[in-house]
């Protein structure tokens, strides 16, 4: 719903950018399906809130190897020194034995982790100046997906029921997602990504 509402009625304003359709294709699934669908299902599991967004922050990394790699961007000493205190940072997060960070859980968070710094290198290659209307069109792939992955994990009764769910306060949140956050808020992240550096742009992810 959060994807469904930040799409529309939006894109039916806003014309297609110049871009190759994989690129509009894998940024909405990759957006959708491997950040968010993995991070609420990590959440689900069992992983708090708290250790999600701390072990997201693994991100830093593998948008730094992912800029060396392949947009042949130079990693400074303080870059791989922050990196370093990144992995000492997750290593003592991982070390608690409260129950907040179940295996598959953790597996589930870094590829969300990773998911993010894929979609950072997604909008790079695309190469696009249209960064609004590239964040609108690639968010029309995102919702299906996501809805695949919810009928798979949770079975249909996640839809028939949902109508029940429907409360203020849940479209309360589901609007604040789709429009200050995800509008608004990844436009003006796509604009960083397409003017600096993938290196430079990713401890901002913090």
């Amino acid at each position: 719903l959060r994807f469904t509402f930040a799409v529309l009625p939006v894109i039916f304003f806003i014309k297609r950018p110049q871009v190759k359709l994989r690129y509009l294709v894998s940024y909405g699934v990759t957006f959708g399906v491997g950040v968010w669908g993995m991070m609420t299902s990590a959440i689900t599991l069992g992983v708090s809130a708290g250790m999600a967004g701390v072990l997201m922050d693994l991100s830093l990394i593998a948008s730094l190897f992912i800029g060396w790699l392949v947009l042949k961007e130079t990693i400074s000493v303080r870059q791989a020194l922050g990196a370093l205190l990144i992995m000492l940072g997750a290593g003592v997060s991982l070390s608690l034995q409260d129950g907040s960070v179940p295996v598959m859980g953790l597996v589930l968070v870094l590829i969300g982790a990773l998911s993010w710094s894929i979609i950072g290198l997604i909008v790079k290659l695309a190469n696009t100046s249209q960064v609004f209307a590239f964040s609108v069109w690639g968010m029309l792939f995102a919702p299906l997906p996501l809805a695949v992955l919810a009928f798979i994990t949770y079975g249909g009764e996640v839809f028939t029921d949902l109508p029940k769910q429907m409360n203020g306060s849940v479209w309360f949140s589901i609007l604040f997602q789709a429009y200050p956050t995800t509008l608004l808020g990844y436009w003006l992240w796509n604009r960083l990504i397409t003017q600096y550096p993938l290196s430079t742009v990713a401890p901002l992810t913090m």
